[in-house]
């Protein structure tokens, strides 16, 4: 999908479009349309990175029992 945003949208002020795709990929990620993973590298930032912004804005993270287990499991297989 292709979202065309005319420049004079946003050139008076100081939100820049790495913002509104920043906004965008919170967004959907909290609509649980995006994954943590796929919403932070659409971003161009890490899982980690991505996590932070959710905490400053007091989203909360998607985790179900099904993500331990496979965390869990990802952790066996590697040796931890």
């Amino acid at each position: 999908m292709v979202l065309e945003i005319p420049d004079r949208v946003l050139s008076h002020s100081k939100y820049t479009v790495e913002d509104f795709k920043l906004d965008v990929a919170v967004m959907l990620y909290q609509k649980q349309v995006m994954s943590l993973a796929r919403a932070a590298e659409w971003v161009g930032l890490s899982r980690l990175e991505f996590q932070k912004e959710l905490k400053d804005r007091d989203i909360h993270l998607h985790y179900e029992v099904s993500d331990l287990h496979e965390e869990l499991a990802t952790l066996e297989k590697i040796g931890l």
